[in-house]
């Protein structure tokens, strides 16, 4: 893999900026840094200019930018740690598959999943189809989306047809989001997988849903979804509840 030199030296600049926390000079940086002169004061200034660094006076510091990467990395995290040992509680109690989904951009995140030993597993083949109208997680973080941000991602859906069960237009779907709103979960009944049947509940921080959980397996529910409904609504706010208070 080819690494782009300009890149590699902004990355090694903040880094070295980081552990800097009285700031360093341009100086300190030519003399720490193999980078010529004019190429390390132009990309200097260019993340000030981005606010990826601060100046003040003489002295260079982390920027506002990379606050709010971190922050956004480290409640990620957070989260991510928070639900682990929950998931993985009600995974074996269940003998079920688990994951914890975020939304990145516009695809869906898989920030944790968790297969107990005895789990029955299903193959699944890369797919370069989006899979939000697909899975039960998708139709959570699209239930609960900023209507603006939902119709622009609607608008750029391709409708693969994983099974005979999958929904294929935007009309199908809204209809099956709003469901999801006004009963708290959602179902995926082999709409991905012909064996493969799920069931997704919102993650919620200061009243908005920023992650989904999900329990999936063979023939999950069959036809009565209500104790794996009981036990994704049950799991979701003991993460929710242990989140906040983390």
């Amino acid at each position: 893999m080819k690494i782009n030199r300009t890149v590699q030296r902004s990355l090694h600049i903040l880094s070295m900026v980081a552990q800097a926390p009285k700031g360093l000079t341009l100086k300190d940086l030519e003399e720490q840094l193999a980078i010529p002169k004019t190429s390390l004061f132009d990309i200097v200034s260019t993340l000030v200019a981005m606010h990826y660094l601060r100046k003040s006076d003489h002295l260079f510091f982390i920027g506002r930018k990379c606050r709010e990467i971190g922050s956004a990395y480290a409640q990620k995290q957070d989260l991510c740690d928070v639900a682990e040992p929950l998931l993985t509680q009600a995974s074996e109690r269940n003998n079920i598959s688990s994951s914890l989904v975020l939304l990145s951009a516009n695809d869906l995140d898989y920030c944790f999943q968790y297969h107990p030993e005895d789990a029955v597993m299903i193959a699944r083949k890369p797919s370069s189809f989006g899979i939000h109208h697909a899975s039960a997680t998708g139709k959570v973080l699209l239930a609960y989306m900023q209507p603006a941000r939902r119709d622009a991602l609607l608008k750029k859906m391709t409708f693969h047809k994983f099974t005979d069960r999958t929904i294929d237009n935007t009309g199908e779907l809204l209809k099956a989001l709003e469901a999801v709103r006004k009963q708290g979960y959602a179902l995926d009944d082999r709409e991905y997988h012909y064996l493969l049947q799920c069931v997704a509940a919102p993650i919620y921080f200061q009243k908005k849903v920023i992650a989904a959980i999900s329990f999936s397996g063979l023939n999950l529910y069959n036809d009565d979804p209500a104790k794996m409904v009981e036990e994704v609504l049950e799991t979701a706010k003991e993460i929710s509840t242990s989140y906040a208070q983390a």
